[in-house]
Order: structure tokens, then C-alpha cells, then sequence
């Protein structure tokens, strides 16, 4: 297994509660079934703090990536993928935090059996100590 992976993002801060990002990766990884893949990502965010009484953030974003599976095994294969995320994060107390969030990804393929959507719903509790 290897893998190399490049980096590039960029945050804006727009407003003092509205912030901006960005992000684009290449990524390049063989497997041990002898499959490599090229992985182009690009995706765009932002995060937005209210001037409500609760200090929630709501956060959103959207992503796009292109995968070529290379060699015999990939057999060709590009799967081209979009996502889209939103999601609310707000303090239940100084130490305490609950979050919750949805997502969703579609990717097309030319293999039929690779194409799928899926449908995340993610709830989180967390502690700063």
C-alpha cells in the first residue's frame, strides 16, 4: 500500500461571523489488490455564527472529485462524485457541545455496479476538558 496526497485550502473570513473556505487534493494510492487510483477533489464551504441568544454555528458545504482507477484492474473505471453537507453545532454549556448533521454524496461511474447516493444523518456529543 502507498500513498501520496497533495494539499491546498483557504479560508476567508468574510464577516466577524461568516467565514468562507476552500479546499483542492490530489491524491494518488496503490492498493495491495494491485488498484491504483487518481483522486482530483475540490469542495467549498461556510460556516455562519447568528446573532441569536444560542451560540449556534450552522455550517454547509458542497464537494466535487474525479477517480480514475488505473491498471488492469481498474478496468478503466472513472467515477465522478458530488457531495453536499449542512449542519448545526451549539454549546450546551462551557465544557459541553452537541452537533447535528446531514449529508449526501451521489457518484456516477461507467461500471454500472459502482454507481450509488447515500444519506448520512450524524448526531454528536462532545467534551473539552
Amino acid at each position: 500500500y502507498h500513498s501520496l496526497t497533495t494539499g491546498l485550502s483557504l479560508a476567508w473570513p468574510l464577516a466577524k461571523r461568516v467565514t468562507f473556505s476552500g479546499a483542492a487534493s490530489k491524491d494518488f494510492t496503490t492498493t495491495a489488490t494491485d488498484v491504483s487510483v487518481n483522486v482530483t477533489a475540490i469542495s467549498v464551504s461556510a460556516s455562519l455564527k447568528p446573532t441569536f441568544k444560542l451560540k449556534v454555528v450552522l455550517n454547509t458545504g458542497v464537494g466535487y472529485s474525479i477517480s480514475d482507477f488505473l491498471g488492469s484492474r481498474g478496468a478503466g473505471r472513472q467515477d465522478h462524485a458530488w457531495s453536499f453537507n449542512a449542519g448545526l453545532n451549539f454549546p450546551l454549556s462551557s465544557k459541553f457541545s452537541a452537533s447535528i448533521s446531514y449529508a449526501y454524496s451521489d457518484n456516477h461511474s461507467n461500471i454500472a455496479f459502482s454507481k450509488f447516493a447515500r444519506h448520512t444523518a450524524t448526531f454528536n456529543l462532545s467534551a473539552r476538558y
